[in-house]
């Protein structure tokens, strides 16, 4: 009996714990929020390797039309945007053409320093950076033909640098106010924006007579309407910083500031490019002002 009783109560206490202890389970399991599943990150989108390259293509896009002009040996065109052909502004960039010539004339209805023009140059240039060259200039004011000679050098160039630089020196038996010689040094700069191209240069000259100085600005400016075909600007003006000595009175060099300006156009075919320009010439000579027309045609050739 007592055995019996035993382990009634054995069992009865087994399935109490038993029961006792499910209910904590069962709230320990739905008191445990499910947690999410965690997702990583999805990565970055992958940066094309062409955004670099896209970015510095787009800061050098001024200069991609100027770096498909160049290369051509021979292109009349190419040499024509560097700015070589215009009648008085020197172009800072040495191009890729060997030998360059032009001849120019016209007339100058200026009364004082007016007359027929005539000019002719020829330029050859060594590895990009050096080019020597002569000009002859029919001075109608003495009625002779004048021989200069002299050196471009190119210093930055645009791809590079974002503008073109160069100086030039050259040699004048006669100058603006300098009547037994001249020596003539330049700054040349160039820049070019797609179609359109600027051109400057600040000259300054002294003559073999210290005493015959002068200083000039000129301005070029061409805008290509066609691959072969470009219109602009061309515009010069001297002013006489020297005495007036007995060599300038008796070369009727006394003027002490004249501006000549004008208009052009320019038509390329192959090696050979032509050129036309039309304008005005103001020259104050003794505080009179005169004013005249001029008129300037040319050809010239690349190689």
């Amino acid at each position: 009996m007592k055995s019996t009783f035993a382990l009634l109560f054995t069992s009865t206490v087994a399935v109490g714990v038993a029961w006792a202890d499910a209910p904590a389970s069962v709230g320990a399991a739905e008191s445990e929020p499910a947690q999410p599943e965690t997702v990583p990150p999805a990565p970055p989108p992958a940066t094309a390797p062409q955004s670099a390259q896209t970015a510095q293509s787009a800061q050098t896009a001024d200069s991609a039309q100027t770096a498909a002009d160049r290369g051509r040996r021979g292109d009349a065109a190419a040499t024509a945007r560097d700015g070589t052909f215009l009648p008085t502004t020197i172009a800072a960039r040495i191009g890729d053409q060997r030998v360059v010539g032009r001849v120019l004339g016209g007339y100058d209805t200026t009364s004082t320093l007016g007359g027929a023009l005539a000019s002719a140059m020829v330029e050859g240039a060594l590895a990009h950076r050096i080019a020597l060259r002569v000009d002859v200039d029919y001075v109608a004011l003495v009625n002779s033909a004048k021989l200069s000679a002299g050196v471009r050098v190119g210093i930055l160039r645009q791809e590079k640098y974002g503008i073109d630089l160069g100086v030039a020196l050259q040699f004048h038996q006669i100058g603006f106010a300098e009547s037994n010689g001249e020596f003539e040094s330049a700054v040349l700069i160039g820049r070019r924006w797609n179609k359109l191209a600027v051109f400057g240069n600040a000259v300054f000259g002294i003559g073999i007579d210290p005493a015959e100085r002068d200083g000039e600005l000129r301005a070029g400016l061409l805008y290509s309407v066609h691959p072969r075909a470009n219109v602009g600007l061309d515009a010069r003006a001297r002013f006489d910083f020297g005495n007036e000595t007995s060599a300038r009175v008796q070369s009727k060099l006394q003027s002490d500031f004249d501006l000549l300006a004008g208009p052009l156009g320019t038509l390329a075919f192959g090696p050979v490019q032509l050129m036309a320009q039309a304008g005005v010439h103001t020259v104050l000579q003794h505080e009179q002002v005169s004013t005249g027309f001029v008129a300037l045609g040319g050809v010239g050739a690349a190689y």
